[in-house]
């Protein structure tokens, strides 16, 4: 109402424009931040929210966001697990020394119940629904069971001290489920009193988290590869699988009344299943509010809620009625961008990322050209196009390298095997002929294009650990592998023997060590703590530094004309320095994850990078350094530049001049990039005669507040 009332009034304005985003479909009730990560939740029956991080217990308003009791600070120096009563009365932590503690979360400054037993660290602990019973397993080889009101131990059963969570009760008291050695949970009845071992779960992984419906009749398992199994009690029968996480799953629960059930996963995502179905990958929601893994997420006690934390600090308040009556109201979002690579023309970006799939987009457009290029079962570690613009190379961490029809799609006939190990890193020489990849085997494998068999060169050995990084000289006479240790080696194409050993120092543990040869095909470029070096390969001596990067350096791009070095960090920010001298020139804020790939048009004029939050970037070289140069209060160029603090953007004299909320920040496209490959688009402009400074007359060009606002009023 003020900007409608006051905006005709004012030049100069500042605009933001959003294209995708509807916060959430309008199902996020509320969103508040907490000090710490909270790493479990649980509602109380008076609909207050409990809050549990390593270093205090909290109680939220759900109203209002407001904490409605004095933190109870923990010991974050001895506190090895903790656990929620679904009642949310009672919490229970376990220690490294191999106490339990037993508070009342409704009075939360009385001391809490000590239970004595354990001879070691306590590795889980679980809360029957009403709090009465605690389960605690423990490294020392035995799980107990205690009645919290007079601390009395009930039973003792011996566990595989290797393996003994995750633990949780039935809200019938009747049965406990625990996880166990070899992929199993185990199931057992006889509740409180001694228990007797009903059955066993088998499962193709270790199980990360278990919970039983409210009727006691179904167990939920959410395991570490990423998949979640529902059993009936009763019978121990398998009923659903559920996938479509690409992380292990952190947390399940079911709603109240057992219709539904919600996942949490370190890949920070939320999904909602329909439990009703038997086999499953499409949820009925996906909540994608989170920056970082999810934690813990829970219905409240009227099943109208869901509530959710992570690691990004925040805590999340989702409308679950109107999820489950609008089932697939929200769509997932793109996962991870591992790996980017551009066509020799500039037209189409291939992405590859955790969701398994290969994906091609129109460069200018963003917008897919092909449906998702699906076949990997695991992660993409790297995607390569050909020359020509008529393959597409993919590798994974399944071990498999595929090829694909950049034009249709389509799997090639020319399949290649599979190399042994996991795969990460591949490439095309600059002739089209040959194909070449890394393997965590320390081999790198050379095909030949034309008939599809491997190459008599090689495989290649690198002796350090893995090859994570493979690259071919322009002239392709020149091979070159990264190792895992910083090392980088040289061989001859014609002959396969080693040619050349650049100084560079060698790192303990280098798991990217990107790579990447001149145009000239004399100088190579590489990381080294966290800053580029450029080296003559003829005498191995360092030439230039490129330094400004704060974290790891995850991606080295060479423009084709040899004037710019571009690289991609986990500090989430891409730099380009000039070749020949290592002036930075600019630097790219706009992703809010690790850069984790960049490549350069054939024509210089673009880079393209891709990220860990989602999303692809095409950025406008010639305007990014115009950009970096000017030092104009421009509020969206000075995003671009300096980017954000604390949400904030910053005037040339710190000035807070526009705070972006946090829903929009990973979404921001900023004046050099050209195109912004997202589901999601925000847009911040500002009019040409943009103002700042202390006189916000300058700006007003509505009647004089004399005439408004006469003296004697």
């Amino acid at each position: 109402m003020i900007y409608e009332l006051f905006s005709p009034l004012y030049t100069g304005r500042l605009s933001v424009q959003t294209f995708g985003i509807d916060r959430h479909g309008g199902h996020l009730a509320m969103t508040f931040w907490s000090q710490r990560s909270a790493k479990l939740l649980a509602y109380t029956p008076e609909g207050l929210l409990v809050s549990i991080t390593k270093a205090a217990m909290c109680t939220w308003d759900t109203q209002t966001g407001d904490e409605t009791t004095y933190p109870v600070q923990l010991d974050e120096s001895l506190l090895a697990c903790y656990t929620l009563a679904q009642s949310g009365k009672t919490f229970a932590s376990g220690s490294r020394l191999g106490d339990v503690d037993v508070w009342n979360v409704l009075a939360p400054l009385l001391p809490p119940r000590r239970l004595l037993g354990h001879r070691d660290c306590v590795v889980c602990v679980a809360l029957s629904d009403d709090g009465d019973l605690v389960a605690s397993a423990s490294r020392d080889g035995t799980m107990r069971i205690w009645n919290t009101d007079n601390c009395q131990e009930l039973a003792v059963i011996h566990v595989d001290p290797n393996r003994a969570s995750p633990v949780a009760f039935s809200p019938d008291g009747q049965h406990l489920a625990s996880g166990s050695a070899n992929n199993v949970v185990q199931l057992w009845n006889g509740i409180p009193c001694t228990p007797v071992e009903m059955h066993v779960l088998d499962h193709n992984s270790a199980a990360d988290c278990i919970c039983f419906s409210r009727d006691s009749t179904k167990i939920a398992v959410g395991l570490s590869d990423a998949t979640i199994v529902l059993w009936v009690a009763l019978t121990r029968t398998n009923i659903a699988t559920f996938r479509g996480h690409s992380r292990s799953i952190s947390s399940v629960q079911f709603s109240p009344d057992g219709t539904s059930l919600v996942s949490a996963s370190y890949d920070t995502t939320v999904r909602v299943w329909n439990t009703n179905q038997s086999t499953s990958d499409q949820p009925l929601a996906v909540l994608t509010g989170h920056d970082l893994q999810v934690y813990s997420a829970t219905f409240s006690p009227d099943g109208r809620y869901i509530a959710t934390a992570s690691g990004d600090k925040t805590i999340q308040i989702w409308n679950a009625s109107g999820i489950r009556q609008a089932g697939g109201a929200f769509q997932a979002r793109q996962s991870y961008v591992n790996t980017v690579a551009v066509s020799a023309d500039g037209a189409i970006v291939v992405s590859g990322s955790d969701d398994c799939s290969v994906r091609v987009w129109d460069a200018q457009a963003g917008v897919p050209k092909l449906p998702p290029l699906l076949g990997h079962t695991k992660p993409l570690t790297s995607v390569v196009i050909s020359p020509d613009a008529s393959l597409i190379a993919s590798v994974s961490n399944d071990s498999a390298m595929r090829l694909w029809d950049a034009r249709t799609g389509a799997a090639a006939d020319e399949l290649l095997g599979s190399p042994m190990g996991q795969v990460s890193a591949t490439t095309f020489s600059f002739d089209g002929q040959w194909l070449a990849c890394g393997s965590y085997d320390r081999n790198i494998y050379i095909w030949n294009i034309a008939t599809g068999h491997l190459s008599n060169i090689g495989p290649i050995y690198c002796d350090g650990w893995a090859a994570v990084s493979v690259a071919f000289s322009v002239d392709n006479r020149i091979i070159a592998g990264g190792d895992r240790r910083g090392n980088v080696h040289l061989w001859d194409m014609n002959s396969g023997q080693q040619v050349y050993e650049p100084a560079l120092p060698a790192e303990n543990d280098a798991p990217y060590l990107p790579i990447i040869f001149s145009p000239t095909c004399t100088h190579m470029a590489s990381e080294i703590n966290k800053i580029v070096r450029i080296v003559d390969i003829a005498t191995g001596q360092q030439v230039v530094v490129f330094t400004g990067h704060t974290s790891s350096i995850s991606s080295i791009a060479y423009s084709f004309n040899g004037l710019v070095i571009a690289a991609g960090s986990m500090d989430g920010t891409v730099r380009l320095w000039a070749a020949k001298t290592g002036m930075q020139v600019a630097v790219l804020h706009g992703h809010t994850g690790t850069v984790s790939a960049v490549c350069f048009t054939w024509d210089g004029k673009f880079l393209i990078s891709g990220s860990e939050d989602s999303t692809i970037r095409v950025w406008d070289i010639r305007a990014a350094c115009l950009s970096w140069m000017d030092v104009d209060d421009n509020p969206a160029a000075a995003v671009e530049t300096t980017g954000l603090r604390g949400g904030w953007l910053l005037g040339s004299q710190e000035q807070l001049l526009l705070w972006v909320p946090k829903d929009y920040r990973g979404h921001l496209q900023l004046p050099s990039c050209r195109t912004l490959i997202s589901q999601h688009r925000v847009v911040i402009t500002a009019e040409a005669d943009w103002h700042l400074g202390n006189n916000w007359t300058d700006c007003w060009r509505g009647p004089v507040l004399v005439e408004m606002y006469p003296p004697n009023t």
